[in-house]
């Protein structure tokens, strides 16, 4: 009986301190991190002097912050560099003139990270004739929302005013989109034939009339 009585008393001890352990574990705060603010190089800002410095806001628990920069040349992006720090600034002194380039911060936190908006940029050169056509920037439908009238829009800038021409490609498989139409000058488009209850990716490509190229990011939408 007394062996008994000892195996309940451990038995409740445990579920005591398992009990405990949840709850504190439940009532501990968790320290996500939201996405940041860009700040400098501004989005479509002109560069004319290097070193370049990006700066961002700070993060309320950000223990520190991935900066990725791209640039753009023939309607290709690769990756020009990223570092990796915990501060809210970095400078880089070997960008290339007469370059479009893209950059983006992702917030790192001890349990989650979030990536901000991605920000354009041109480097100058003083020897440079004419600038490669920002990338298009999404207006209608909002990403991955329902699409109405099968109608889509986009608007893209060019800091040379050069008339622009889109190419637009369609997909069900975001890895094999195909060319849909060409040498569009509107920002607007209607699609023929849609398959209801679908999602699909789509992107932009912007062309101005000196050959230079600038891709858009894919994008999606689902019918109804």
């Amino acid at each position: 009986m007394k062996n008994n009585t000892s195996i309940i008393i451990i038995f409740f001890c445990l579920f005591f301190l398992i009990a405990c352990s949840d709850n504190r574990e439940e009532n501990t705060p968790k320290k996500l991190v939201t996405a940041t603010t860009l700040l400098l190089p501004s989005d479509k800002q002109i560069c004319m002097e290097m070193p370049i410095t990006f700066s961002w806001k700070s993060v309320t628990n950000a223990t520190s912050y991935n900066l990725t920069v791209n640039k753009v040349e023939n309607g290709k992006e690769t990756t020009v560099f990223t570092e990796s720090t915990s501060n809210t600034n970095y400078s880089f002194n070997n960008l290339e003139k007469g370059i479009l380039y893209k950059w983006k911060v992702e917030t790192i936190g001890p349990q989650n990270s979030m990536m901000s908006s991605t920000f354009q940029f041109q480097t100058e050169s003083l020897a440079i004739t004419n600038h490669t056509p920002f990338a298009p920037e999404l207006i209608s439908p909002t990403l991955g929302s329902t699409i109405v009238d099968n109608s889509v829009s986009w608007k893209c800038e060019d800091l040379d005013n050069d008339p622009l021409t889109y190419d637009l490609y369609l997909g069900t498989d975001i890895n094999n989109l195909r060319l849909t139409e060409s040498n569009l000058t509107s920002t607007n488009y209607k699609f023929k034939e849609l398959v209801a209850n679908t999602k699909y990716y789509w992107k932009i490509i912007a062309k101005d009339n000196h050959s230079n190229v600038s891709v858009g990011q894919v994008w999606s939408f689902i019918t109804s």
